[in-house]
């Protein structure tokens, strides 16, 4: 299982729409100070993260009505597995899109808010709240407890070069 494409939407320096490719395995990010490299993380980071404030991640000299949205696609032949045989996760059986060759998850958390309607019950979807795509409703939803099981799947763990060592002492935990 591994993130295929991070799509942003406003994110920090990225203004207007961009999609990032990533391959499995190793991705590389270089290039010059200020050119994005740490926002690519800070995006996954922006998924991961419960309670993320759109003032967190938009940069200075974007308009309030600008929207700030990250979405991921998380592929593998391992992922069909996962979900299929982990009882906590069979719930997001209905989420999974299959191209045929693979199946995939797309998730999204975005500033923008949105009422939707399931199983015929409104709801209002808003930064709190991370969206799987239900590829037969056609639409992003928020299921019961997906913050917790996405963030489970991710289980990223940011190091920042800029922040001192001592810092870091329960990294463990």
């Amino acid at each position: 299982m591994h993130i295929s494409k991070i799509t942003l939407e406003n994110f920090k320096s990225f203004k207007g729409n961009h999609i990032i490719e990533l391959s499995e395995g190793i991705n590389f990010f270089v290039g010059d100070n200020n050119t994005g490299k740490t926002t690519i993380l800070k995006s996954i980071e922006f998924i991961t993260t419960k309670g993320a404030g759109k003032d967190d991640f938009i940069s200075n000299g974007y308009g309030d009505d600008d929207e700030v949205s990250v979405e991921i696609e998380i592929r593998g032949d391992d992922l069909d597995q996962l979900i299929n045989n982990i009882d906590k996760l069979t719930r997001y059986k209905k989420f999974l899109i299959d191209d045929g060759s693979v199946k995939y998850l797309r998730i999204k958390r975005s500033s923008k808010e949105e009422d939707i309607v399931v199983g015929g019950k409104s709801k209002k979807l808003t930064i709190k709240e991370l969206r799987l795509f239900n590829p037969k409703s056609k639409q992003f939803e928020n299921g019961i407890g997906v913050d917790t099981t996405i963030s489970a799947l991710i289980d990223a763990q940011f190091v920042w070069s800029d922040i001192r060592n001592d810092e870091y002492q329960d990294f463990k935990n």
